[in-house]
């Protein structure tokens, strides 16, 4: 049964990048995706071609889910906060990380995978649904006219726009971050 599934971002584009595949695996499976977003993502939205978003900017949580209705919300990142707010929307279905201060307020938390990447994780949010995972490539569209603007704005410094390539090999936390005998070989 299609579900109406909620997913509570923190403000950072690089934990919504990383819950792409997830974004992706419920878009596949039928089921509504709201993006329950701060309002420092909206110029990530032309980005992420799944769901719905809205943004939050203080409305009580009872609110939000009397409007949205949702079946379930997914916390890819689970700030204990954002653990807190889901319980307090009465959201019945609530799957987040297993933090000491966020485990109280939330229905399902599927154990960290040690050793293995954050997406890993991310993707077992799926398991207390029964949703399959569709893949684990990390997917952003970039919209036509920005890809545009980019590529004049990198000519116009004189360089070729295939000639090179972006690598950021830090994050915001250890455990997202690739050991550096990958970034070696990638950048090989």
């Amino acid at each position: 049964d299609e579900m109406k599934i909620g997913i509570l971002h923190p403000r950072y584009l690089g934990d919504l990048i990383l819950a792409t595949p997830l974004l992706r695996a419920l878009d596949r499976a039928g089921h509504e995706i709201v993006h329950l977003a701060p309002p420092s993502l909206r110029n990530a939205v032309p980005l992420v071609p799944w769901g719905r978003w809205r943004f939050l900017a203080g409305e009580p949580p009872a609110c939000i889910q009397e409007e949205e209705r949702c079946d379930a919300v997914l916390l890819p990142a689970t700030l204990d906060g954002q653990a807190r707010w889901a319980e307090e929307a009465g959201i019945p279905i609530r799957i987040g990380r297993d933090r000491p201060r966020a485990r109280p307020h939330l229905t399902h938390a599927p154990a960290l995978l040690p050793g293995r990447h954050e997406v890993d994780w991310i993707l077992s949010l799926l398991d207390p649904l029964g949703i399959p995972i569709a893949g684990r490539q990390l997917e952003i569209r970039i919209p036509p006219e920005a890809d545009a603007e980019a590529r004049a704005r990198v000519r116009a410094i004189d360089l070729d726009p295939g000639g090179f390539t972006h690598l950021c090999p830090f994050g915001a936390r250890r455990w997202t971050e690739w050991p550096n005998k990958s970034w070696r070989s990638l950048a090989s």
